[in-house]
């Protein structure tokens, strides 16, 4: 029977930063042994692995384009970036401008009737107000004050205002033109925790390759199958997502059975019964990477463990679950691609 397979890589993660504050029953490591494999089980029994070596793939998943590292650049830039102001032409249906009014009716300001002085922005044709309040701004200058005359519908939400005459007394302050982003500097760099602009790149650059390789490494994996799940690798699937689960309504104030109702299910029970097709697909990925490492003699170490960055979840989740994760994250994949015979583009 074959399972359908997803590569584990973010989610561990994920879960492993999350660790720390669920129920106390479930050990991340209970399951595992000194190397980080299943306790008692031979993967190898239970998978049947693809012929990956020399498999085709094309070069582009192992380079990465300057246009790539541009579009995460430019979501980085995007928190920086700030907005042409146009001042030199008149507003036109369609622009969104920033607009300073206050309302009155008989000569007397009323509540929710004005802006304040940083105005508000809206869009001509876009954004809903009373009656042709926008259209009437269509052809002012910004800088340029002048009035606003329209008529509160009947039945309108503040029983006050309805049917009423009001003259809002508008300024048009700019036009939004161009998003306009910042150059990439070693300042801004630094609020992301990097020394330099080229600090910056190379950490972008590791993150897209390391994308892109788990897209290989999940495609590959996808073609395994699983004839059996062993007791074991189940148990420790559901106990994973539980003690998530757990880590989540602590984070959100709420006890575990709130949490599993707040998702739609009536208790811990029918959660489990309800997912079991999550447990089997992540149990099915557990025993592949298992059944890879097997096969090329991988085991995880702590020298390992501290190269890559995860010695911190050590205390929190035990060295074999560290030691799991790993294997799952890096050795594995790091070893499958290395495998795999990457050719440039037909185009």
């Amino acid at each position: 029977m074959k399972k359908t397979i997803k590569l584990l890589i973010c989610s561990v993660l994920m879960i492993a930063m999350l660790a720390g504050c669920g129920a106390e029953e479930f050990s991340y490591s209970n399951f595992l042994d000194e190397n980080g494999y299943f306790k008692g089980v031979t993967a190898s029994d239970y998978v049947e692995l693809p012929h990956y070596e020399n498999m085709p793939f094309d070069k582009s998943f192992i380079e990465v384009t300057d246009e790539e590292l541009q579009v995460q650049i430019d979501s980085i830039l995007e928190g920086a970036a700030t907005v042409e102001q146009i001042t030199d032409r008149a507003v036109e249906d369609g622009d969104t401008i920033n607009i300073v009014y206050e309302g009155k009716i008989d000569g007397v300001a009323f509540d929710g009737g004005s802006t304040g002085e940083a105005g508000t922005e809206v869009t001509i044709g876009e954004t809903q107000y009373i009656d042709d309040f926008l259209e009437q701004v269509i052809g002012h200058m910004p800088g340029e004050t002048f009035d606003v005359e329209v008529t509160f519908p009947e039945g309108y939400q503040e029983d006050s205002l309805s049917g009423k005459d009001a003259v809002f007394t508008c300024t048009v302050s700019y036009i939004y033109g161009e998003t306009i982003l910042p150059e990439l500097t070693d300042e801004i760099a630094s609020e992301y925790g990097f020394a330099t602009v080229l600090e910056l790149k190379e950490d972008i650059n590791s993150w897209l390759l390391k994308q892109k390789r788990n897209q290989i490494v999940s495609s590959i994996l996808d073609l395994a199958t699983v004839s059996e799940i062993p007791d074991i690798v189940m148990d420790h699937a559901i106990g994973e997502e539980l003690e998530r689960c757990s880590d989540y309504a602590a984070m959100y104030g709420m006890s575990v059975d709130q949490y599993y109702q707040a998702v739609g299910f009536e208790n811990e029970k029918k959660y489990i019964e309800g997912n079991m097709t999550t447990f089997e697909n992540n149990s099915s990925t557990y025993l592949a990477i298992q059944a890879f490492a097997e096969a090329e003699g991988i085991v995880a170490t702590m020298e390992d463990v501290e190269n890559y960055g995860y010695a911190e979840y050590v205390e929190t989740l035990g060295e074999e679950y560290v030691k799991l994760v790993v294997m799952q994250n890096e050795l594995v994949p790091e070893r499958i691609v290395s495998k795999l015979n990457f050719t440039e583009s037909a185009e």
